[in-house]
């Protein structure tokens, strides 16, 4: 697949787009009021589509780049990590699924740079991490919007979501590992 060489694409303009959203999202979040919580999904709807647009623009107009495979989960992991830790503060989601996310993202981070300096390859993000991201949006948008006596569905998508960070945290090894064997044979 030919890769632009530009790194100012439309794809690349879209993931930074998604930090830049995040600075009125929280401060919307933290306004903790209907209107507040209204603006802070709108803008989170609007971020979740730039994430499916930057990949994409990418495909479509072959703007896949370096700084492109790095930026978008980076983008992802600044925005969902943020808005989690903010709805923890809240008291709005529990401590334990910060926790995961976080421990999660830390070693996905580290295993890339690993590989990065092992091998020059960037281990781009797969499908089953879009999804697991994906499914995450589910328990953020519903812990602004559920009542205390819906708290149920609620854990249910907090439990769902944690099995998909799992499972696509377990493919990212399996191919953390390959690609590294890759080079030792």
């Amino acid at each position: 697949m030919r890769t632009e060489s530009s790194h100012w694409n439309i794809s690349n303009l879209l993931s930074m787009s998604r930090v830049v959203l995040l600075i009125p999202g929280i401060y919307f979040l933290l306004e903790n009021s209907e209107k507040g919580n209204f603006i802070f999904l709108l803008l989170l709807f609007i971020g979740a589509l730039t994430d499916f647009l930057d990949g994409y623009f990418a495909r479509r107009f072959n703007q896949i780049t370096e700084l492109g495979k790095i930026l978008d989960p980076i983008a992802d992991k600044i925005c969902i990590g943020s808005v989690i830790l903010t709805l923890m503060l809240l008291g709005k989601l529990p401590f334990w699924f910060l926790l995961l996310i976080l421990i999660r993202d830390v070693l996905i981070f580290s295993g890339g740079v690993y590989v990065k300096s092992s091998t020059g390859k960037i281990l781009q993000s797969n499908k089953a991490g879009k999804w697991a991201v994906a499914v995450t949006l589910v328990p953020i948008f519903l812990s602004v919007m559920i009542v205390p006596s819906q708290q149920m569905i609620l854990n249910i998508f907090l439990l769902l979501s944690s099995v998909m960070l799992l499972v696509s945290f377990l493919l990212y090894l399996k191919r953390f590992f390959a690609t590294l064997k890759g080079i030792s044979s």
